[in-house]
C-alpha cells in the first residue's frame, strides 16, 4: 500500500518493481491551497473582479461586488487540497449553482477561470459553463459536436450560436482528476487554456456587435438542469478584463503527473544452520553476519545461547530448542530452525566381569575387558568402547588401559567410556573385575586292594 500524501510505500514486497505516479493539485493564482477571499489573490489579479466564487462552505461573492450564487441541488464536498466543504459536487440528479444579474458584458473583454473535475468524463455534454441568457457563453465537455473535448460556444446572449461548439485538441480526460480552465476574450478574439496549454484560439468577427449582458450558471445549461455536469467544480473567478498571457503562466500552476518506478531493495539474506552438540548446538551463518541469535521460545531448563555466534550450551540432552536469527542489514528478515540436543548413548550397566586366576595363584591376570563391550552397548554397532583406571580418566579421556588388562586388586572396579561414533557424545559407567582362585588339591595315600581270585582285578 501507498500513503497518498507522503509517496511512503509499505507492506510490499522484496526486490519488486513498483511503478508510483505523483500528481500535483495545482495552485490558483500562485496559491498552495484555495484561497477564500479576494485579498488572497496575487495583487494584479485583484483588479477589476466582477465576482470570485470560492466556495468555502457557500456560493458567496468574495469580490464584493455582491453576485452571490444561488445553489440549487449541489452539495460541498472536498476540494482539490483536501478541504472540506470547499468545493460543489454536481450528482447528475438536477443540480446547478446560478446568478441571473446581468453582470457580465459580453461585448467588453472578459476572463473566466475554473477548476473542473468529472467522475465520468465519457458522460456526454457535461455543462461546465453557461451563460443566462443560454445563447452568450458555453463550455461543454464531450459535447456531442466534438467528443471528448471541451466545446466552447459564443453568441451574442438573444439569438444562436455565432461559434457553436468549437471543439478543443486536447481529448485525453481522465475520471476524478482535476484539470483548471481560463477562457479569455480579447476583442474578437477568444482563447481558452486547460492547464495553461491553449486548447481553443478562435475570432468571433460579430462578437464586435454584442451589446448585452448575462448572468451565470455552472452545472447545467438551464433551470431545468439540462446538460448536467457529473462531478466537482470549484474556484469561479470572472475579470472584466482580458488576461495576458503571462497572467495565465505565471499565476496558474496547474496539475503534472510524474511516473516513476522503484524496485525495493532484496531481503537480507538470513538463513543459517544448527548443528546438535551434546549439551546444546553450534550455528554456522550461512547468510548475512552480524546478526543477533535468540531463543524464538525462551526455555526454562537454563540452557543459554550466544547472540553473537548463536553456540547453544548447557541444554539437555534429548530437548528440542526454536532457534530465530535475525539480520540487522537494510532489510532485515528473521529465520527460525529447531534443534534436537545430541544425547548420551544409551547403555546396560553391566554385570562383574568373573575370570581365572592363572597358575599363580595371587588372584591377579591378564583380563581381556572387551568381553563386555556387547553387553555395555547392547550390541549397537555405532559405540566404541574404552576403559579406564578410574571416572575421571573415563570423562577426560586419558590413559586408557591396554588390553588384556592386568588387575591390581582382587577384586578391582575399572570404568567404561561408551562414546557415540557419530555424535561423540559419551557417558561412562563401572566394571566389576573378579579373579576367581582354582581350589587347592592334597596328595592321597597310596590305596592297597587284596586281589583274592589273583586275576590281576578287584572290585
Amino acid at each position: 500500500m501507498i500513503d497518498p500524501s507522503t509517496g511512503t510505500i509499505t507492506a510490499g514486497s522484496f526486490n519488486t518493481t513498483y511503478v508510483v505516479n505523483y500528481t500535483t493539485n495545482g495552485t490558483s493564482f500562485g496559491n498552495s491551497s484555495s484561497p477564500c477571499s479576494i485579498s488572497e489573490l496575487p495583487l494584479d489579479l485583484q483588479e477589476n473582479v466582477l465576482g470570485y466564487w470560492p466556495f468555502c462552505g457557500n456560493a458567496d461573492d468574495t469580490s464584493g461586488n455582491g453576485n452571490d450564487g444561488i445553489v440549487s441541488g449541489p452539495m460541498l464536498n472536498t476540494d482539490r487540497f483536501g478541504n472540506v466543504d470547499n468545493a460543489y459536487e454536481f450528482d447528475n440528479t438536477g443540480t446547478n449553482i446560478y446568478n441571473d444579474s446581468q453582470f457580465i458584458s459580453l461585448g467588453e473583454d472578459y476572463s473566466i477561470s475554473m477548476w473542473f473535475n468529472s467522475d465520468d468524463v465519457s458522460q456526454g455534454n457535461q455543462c461546465i459553463f453557461n451563460s443566462i441568457g443560454h445563447t452568450g457563453i458555453g463550455l461543454s465537455l464531450n459535447h456531442n459536436y466534438n467528443p471528448g473535448r471541451i466545446n466552447l460556444f459564443i453568441g451574442d446572449g438573444i439569438n444562436f450560436w455565432n461559434a457553436d461548439g468549437v471543439g478543443g485538441s486536447k481529448n485525453d480526460y481522465n475520471n476524478n482528476q482535476w484539470y483548471h480552465i481560463l477562457l479569455v476574450k480579447n476583442g474578437i478574439n477568444y482563447k481558452l487554456y486547460v492547464d495553461n496549454i491553449i486548447d481553443i484560439d478562435i475570432d468571433v468577427s460579430a462578437s464586435a456587435g454584442y451589446t448585452n449582458s448575462v448572468g451565470f450558471r455552472i452545472g447545467s445549461i438551464s433551470d431545468t438542469n439540462l446538460e448536467q455536469f457529473n462531478g466537482l467544480l470549484d474556484d469561479l473567478i470572472i475579470w472584466g478584463e482580458a488576461l495576458s498571457s503571462n497572467d495565465v503562466s505565471d499565476n496558474i500552476q496547474c496539475p503534472t503527473t510524474t511516473v516513476v518506478s522503484v524496485t525495493t531493495l532484496p531481503a537480507d539474506d538470513s538463513s543459517f544452520e544448527l548443528t546438535p552438540t551434546c549439551d546444546g548446538a553450534t550455528a554456522v551463518i550461512t547468510g548475512l553476519d552480524g546478526g543477533i541469535f535468540e531463543f524464538a521460545i525462551d526455555p526454562n531448563d537454563g540452557s543459554l545461547i550466544d547472540s553473537a555466534t548463536g553456540t547453544i550450551s548447557n541444554a539437555i540432552p534429548g530437548n528440542s530448542y526454536d532457534v530465530s536469527y535475525t539480520t540487522i542489514g537494510e532489510c532485515p528478515t528473521t529465520t527460525t530452525q529447531s534443534v534436537v540436543v545430541n544425547s548420551p548413548p544409551d547403555i546396560t550397566e553391566p554385570t562383574p566381569l568373573e575370570v581365572c586366576d592363572d597358575n599363580v595363584a595371587d588372584g591377579l591376570t591378564e583380563i581381556d575387558l572387551t568381553l563386555k563391550n556387547i553387553e555395555i552397548t547392547n550390541g549397537n554397532p555405532n559405540y566404541s568402547v574404552s576403559y579406564f583406571l578410574n571416572e575421571q580418566d573415563a570423562i577426560d579421556d586419558i590413559n586408557i588401559l591396554s588390553i588384556p588388562y592386568l588387575n591390581v586388586t582382587n577384586p578391582q572396579t575399572v570404568f567404561a567410556r561408551v562414546t557415540n561414533i557419530n555424535t561423540s557424545c559419551f557417558t561412562t559407567t563401572s566394571l566389576a573385575l573378579e579373579v576367581i582362585t582354582a581350589p587347592s588339591a592334597n596328595l592321597p595315600q597310596d590305596l592297597i586292594y587284596c586281589d583274592a581270585d589273583a586275576d590281576g582285578f578287584g572290585v
